[in-house]
């Protein structure tokens, strides 16, 4: 018999049974859908959604974040690793954004104010802070200058004394003078001091006669007052020195300061200007008053005033900076260091100079130094006398060193913090969406696991740069050398803040270099964040990349915005409870996007999807059990007339398996199709009954996938009843 003809003579049981595995099939991808798209939708979520768990930022009595305040310390690092690795239930990872630096030739750093960062786009006086609050160091790397100076004046070499002052509940700090020492102890009774001299202190003046070296973004100080403090070990390097007023000389420092900047910086952020003013000193603007009027004003007001600049009332110590730039020579590798040693009660007894130093080398061995050996690796040059020219001098045996420090700056004053993330919704900044892409893209997870070389620049950066989203760029990655004076300042954790780009220094060479394609651009509350207002946030020189992109290990520091617990998405009760048993409570503040909003009915969804998944299953398994028991279970009558006229065994069963394919297979196909037309529907009732707003999508091709599993498991279950019904007795089954 033909199996075609076979089915055409029974159209009604034929499409029964077309019918019964239809159903069957579109309940089966409908249902076993559901819980897929459950599934697939929480990975999405999960992906989309994290859960960051934010240190909170440790204030003085005052209210402002100290150095220790913005770090974690070490004992709640330990903590964090241990119930990572004990709760992964609770807590997915505790990232660790790493840090290095960049020299990137083709771009020039946000810094102060230049042809490409306009003047009247710095609005705030963090603008001026950042890079000219003299008391701090965020200005490195880009305030290293060498300058030509005609010296007007030199004083006379000051001791300086530094007193170590021991209290029990304030741990000791370096004053320059008595009145310091006692107003820091608020009027506190004095404890035990114990005084040191160690380094002495010329001041020098002269007038700008030529820029060599200085960091873009600074205005010409050529004609202004250069107002320089060099510091010495002895009076002996002070006397070699032969400074002779009238003379040229070229001069080195590493912390230049526009002491007019710093002047229109803080009468703009007093209010006493409608704008800032960029321009240049104008001695027409300036009006000294004469010594009766400054009395008569001070003896009503109770104020020092000097006279008015611009109309604005100005100190005698604000009209010496209207004029001029400062910085310090050969500071602080010429200070003497000191050792504390202190008794059982933590008191004070001795000051012992260092004559050792250790450093850790570029392959991370630790290397030890004398004092005089250690001073020579990290000198640099400081002042000296001009016999001919520039280039002349630069190419001599003494210019060597100035030499070597014009290549640094080249160097520094293109250099970029270089942040590593696992993921950019991990940092503090992005998760509380203080900081935003505004162009293009954020990274994907493919390019985060493959370690893919894309980076994200800040908007103000790459408009400055006429940079666009696809373009690449040079990363020449270096790491820090802590060892360095000039860079110490980041052991406290301040430099790891709005992180700036670290001293680039022969001692760590560049280590990698690689090309990055940009791929978005993002924007923070302000160019310039204040560290101690928003310690999470970045600056605009911050670039962002895979951390796995990265072959050179990275800085991982114990700075907030850089250490980051992920928690499990809906874990933060549990993780709150951690905390609270082990003395935590309070340390963090919690984020998940949003994703408890949506949690609770989402998971109300996925719980009736798994119920309707098993429901579906079962209501399948009945309506495949009976098709097989009507249908291919029915061909015994059939196989003993084939058996009588003498068909063999395989040629019976190819009959019943293809009369019950004919139904199964276009049945399957069908089912695909009915189970897709009622996808919308389900999803709309089963959310409406969960009470779920969560977007459910679910791709045509995984229906696909689920009536071709349908499909195999009947062809399975076919083929079994085929070998069984196909032998000569078969199944007693009689119609």
């Amino acid at each position: 018999m033909k199996t075609i003809e076979q089915i055409l003579r029974q159209p009604i049981k034929t499409l029964s049974g077309l019918l019964l595995m239809t159903i069957a099939a579109s309940i089966l991808c409908v249902c076993v859908g559901q819980a897929i798209a459950a599934y697939t939708t929480k990975e999405a979520l999960n992906q989309r959604f994290s859960t960051v768990a934010i240190p909170v930022i440790q204030e003085n009595s005052k209210g402002v974040a100290s150095a220790d305040g913005v770090r974690i310390e070490n004992e709640l690092l330990t903590w964090l690793e241990t119930m990572a690795a004990e709760h992964p239930d609770i807590i997915k990872t505790v990232a660790r954004h790493g840090l290095l630096s960049a020299y990137i030739p083709q771009m020039t750093p946000y810094n102060v104010t230049t042809d490409k960062y306009l003047a009247e786009n710095i609005t705030s006086w963090d603008h001026y802070e950042y890079y000219q609050f003299q008391s701090d160091p965020y200005a490195m790397p880009y305030s290293c200058a060498m300058l030509v100076i005609t010296l007007d004046e030199v004083s006379q070499p000051t001791s300086k004394t530094v007193l170590y002052g021991v209290n029990e509940d304030v741990n000791s700090e370096d004053f320059t003078d008595q009145t310091e020492y006692e107003q820091w102890l608020n009027g506190d009774p004095k404890p035990e001091t114990i005084t040191a001299t160690n380094y002495y202190q010329l001041e020098i003046s002269g007038t700008v006669t030529d820029v060599v070296s200085l960091a873009d973004g600074y205005r010409n100080p050529v004609g202004r007052i250069a107002r320089l403090t060099y510091t010495a070990s002895t009076l002996e390097e002070i006397n070699t020195l032969n400074l002779v007023p009238g003379q040229q000389y070229i001069v080195y420092g590493m912390d230049y300061f526009d002491e007019h900047w710093a002047f229109i910086g803080e009468i703009n952020y007093n209010g006493k200007l409608d704008h800032v003013d960029f321009e240049p000193f104008d001695p027409d603007l300036l009006d000294v008053w004469p010594e009766q009027k400054q009395e008569a004003y001070r003896e009503h007001f109770g104020k020092e005033v000097y006279g008015t600049y611009n109309f604005v009332y100005i100190s005698k110590e604000q009209f010496r900076r209207l004029n001029s730039i400062s910085m310090h020579l050969n500071l602080p590798v010429s200070q003497v260091n000191y050792e504390e040693i202190r008794d059982e009660n933590g008191k004070l007894v001795e000051l012992k100079p260092i004559t050792t130093f250790t450093r850790v080398n570029g392959n991370g061995e630790m290397q030890s130094f004398s004092s005089d050996e250690f001073n020579t690796m990290y000198q640099i040059p400081t002042i000296a006398k001009l016999e001919s020219s520039v280039e002349d001098f630069l190419n001599s045996v003494e210019g060597s060193a100035w030499q070597a420090a014009l290549e640094r700056d080249a160097i520094n004053n293109h250099a970029f913090a270089v942040v590593g993330v696992d993921k950019l919704s991990y940092l503090a900044v992005f998760s509380l969406e203080k900081a935003l892409i505004v162009d293009g893209r954020e990274f994907t997870q493919e390019e985060l696991d493959r370690g893919a070389r894309v980076c994200l620049l800040h908007e103000i950066v790459a408009e400055a740069n006429g940079l666009s989203v696809g373009d690449t760029i040079t990363l020449n990655l270096y790491g820090s050398d802590y060892s360095l004076p000039y860079q110490s300042f980041q052991e406290n954790g301040k430099g790891l803040l709005n992180p700036t780009a670290s001293f680039y220094f022969h001692t760590t060479p560049i280590a990698e270099t690689a090309e990055y394609t940009i791929v978005g651009f993002w924007r923070g509350e302000t160019p310039w964040p204040n560290v101690a207002e928003n310690a999470y946030a970045f600056s605009a020189n911050t670039v962002f990349a895979p951390k796995s992109s990265v072959q050179t290990p990275m800085e991982e520091a114990n700075s907030v915005p850089l250490v980051t617990p992920i928690l499990q998405n809906g874990k933060i009760n549990e993780f709150h409870d951690l905390t609270l048993d082990s003395g935590y409570g309070g340390r963090f503040k919690y984020n998940d996007q949003g994703y408890s909003n949506i949690a609770g009915n989402f998971h109300n969804y996925e719980k009736l999807a798994k119920q309707v998944m098993l429901v579906g299953a079962v209501i399948y398994v009945i309506l495949l059990l009976l098709y097989l028991l009507l249908y291919p279970g029915s061909q015994k009558n059939a196989v003993h007339t084939m058996a009588s006229l003498g068909v063999k065994g395989g040629k019976r069963f190819v009959y019943v398996l293809a009369s019950a394919m004919a139904i199964v297979i276009p049945a399957s196909i069908l089912g695909g199709v009915v189970g897709y037309l009622l996808w919308e529907s389900v999803v709309t009732a089963m959310q409406a009954a969960a009470e779920s707003t969560v977007s459910m999508r679910l791709q045509p091709g995984t229906l696909a996938l689920v009536a071709g599993a349908q499909l195999l498991v009947a062809i399975v279950m076919n083929t079994c009843v085929a070998i069984f019904v196909s032998a000569h007795k078969g199944m007693s089954v009689k119609y």
